[in-house]
């Protein structure tokens, strides 16, 4: 009888728990929304980005939303085509140990991979070794689909924009039970069609990895090798990791942490064992960079070298291909920030979001991972961009960085400064005090 009464414990105390955590998140939600709607058309919007002025009054609002979320570590990058503008590291690697982030602290930079990936699929495209419209069995004979109508329509641009016709991440669960990516491609077999090849986005990480083979197949080389000779090495990368052995040899790893439970100030996280799921999708999820590093492929995807990625191969990769639902989860309404209409495409390893009131646009990607979560866009109008990449996974801490600064690029009535800054700290005083006083 004792033992009942225990776990009825157990269960109202865990039940009160979340309870708890979905209310903390909506008062949250709601201290960012009292936030933006604080903000008003100043002056400062006229300062060019790059500007002393403006990059302070950016770095102040990534204070504000990294010490309302807390994560171990954090990093930042913005720059143009030119120059790495700013840089901003925080937190430790390992929470409980003083081994601080710094520019060559190396995070797995998730589904930014597929950027990766694709600039090597388009560079080989355009020195005429591979054909994007060539059906996917020319390089790949073994992969087949349930259909063969099916996989004799499956073409190399397909997998790169997500148009394969194939239900969203498919085959997701087998390859976390770490399936060797052989057995995940005889699997596809079993994997039905939606619809016909081309028609309709659904967000792939499997299908997406067989551009490694792909690769492989047409340079007869390693794809980490093909990576690294082709792009990493001639930007000057030399900070990554593309194996779970490479990350335990680097020395300088950042460590995953799960978020463990949502408070109104801040997560609470625990660090989390490293996994080597992720080195069977490679091209996909796998990658790991420094932010140093990222900053240089980011400069490198929007045409700072263009001897390496030429500006028609990259406008190839950054043209819209497929547009992406509202019923999709990779495109939806930002609650605190894109109360408006959202358009959103996914070119080649790229998605391109358009806005209306006012109208502007951006390329990005976005990822989480076990552990890790990243973001990166940039903007062809201002000619900037940012990444941003966090040992910590459950989070929107560095999308909402991304927002926050398309946001203060383009939109005048979210200009933020000091004193809305100001203002935000303050409520987010009153609550802290008032939870803590209630809970005395």
């Amino acid at each position: 009888m004792t033992v009942v009464v225990k776990k009825e414990s157990c269960r109202k105390d865990a039940y009160a728990s979340r309870k708890g955590d979905f209310i903390l998140r909506a008062i949250r939600r709601l201290a960012f929304s009292c936030f933006f709607s604080f903000v008003t058309i100043q002056a400062a919007f006229s300062e060019v980005p790059t500007s002393p002025a403006w990059l302070e009054a950016f770095d102040a609002v990534a204070e504000v939303l990294i010490q309302s979320n807390q994560p171990p570590g954090i990093a930042i990058a913005i720059v143009t085509p030119e120059r790495l503008v700013a840089l901003k590291t925080k937190g430790v690697r390992q929470l409980g140990q003083e081994q601080f982030i710094d520019e060559d602290t190396i995070f797995r930079v998730c589904s930014l991979s597929k950027c990766c990936t694709s600039a090597l699929i388009a560079q080989l495209a355009a020195r005429g070794r591979l054909d994007l419209e060539a059906p996917i069995g020319c390089y790949l004979p073994d992969v087949q689909v349930s259909n063969p109508v099916h996989t004799r329509a499956l073409k190399v641009k397909h997998l790169l924009a997500h148009t394969t016709g194939l239900p969203r991440c498919s085959l997701e669960l087998e390859a976390y039970r770490r399936q060797s990516f052989k057995m995940l491609v005889k699997r596809l077999k079993a994997v039905n069609a939606i619809s016909t090849p081309g028609k309709i986005h659904q967000y792939q990480n499997v299908l997406y990895s067989l551009l490694g083979p792909i690769v492989e197949r047409v340079t007869q080389q390693r794809f980490t090798t093909h990576l690294r000779e082709s792009l990493l090495e001639p930007l000057g990368i030399h900070c990554y990791a593309l194996s779970e052995q490479a990350y335990a040899s680097c020395g300088n790893m950042a460590y995953p942490h799960l978020r463990s439970r949502c408070g109104l100030l801040g997560n609470h996280y625990k660090v989390h064992e490293p996994s080597s799921y992720y080195d069977n999708i490679l091209p996909a999820a796998g990658m790991g960079f420094s932010i140093k590093g990222m900053a240089t492929l980011l400069q490198a995807f929007m045409g700072g070298y263009p001897t390496l990625l030429d500006s028609e191969l990259l406008a190839k990769c950054h043209s819209p291909v497929a547009l992406v639902s509202k019923g999709n989860k990779g495109c939806r309404k930002q609650q605190c920030h894109c109360r408006r209409k959202i358009t959103e495409y996914y070119g080649l390893g790229w998605r391109i979001r358009h806005l209306k009131n006012p109208s502007y646009s951006y390329h990005y990607h976005g990822g989480m991972v076990d552990g890790y979560t990243s973001w990166m866009g940039f903007s062809k109008e201002k000619n900037i961009g940012i990444v941003v990449l966090m040992n910590a996974s459950k989070s929107r801490l560095p999308a909402m960085l991304g927002y926050s600064f398309f946001k203060m690029l383009f939109d005048k009535d979210h200009q933020l400064t000091e004193g809305c800054v100001e203002r935000y700290k303050a409520l987010v005083d009153v609550t802290k005090y008032s939870i803590s006083k209630a809970g005395d």
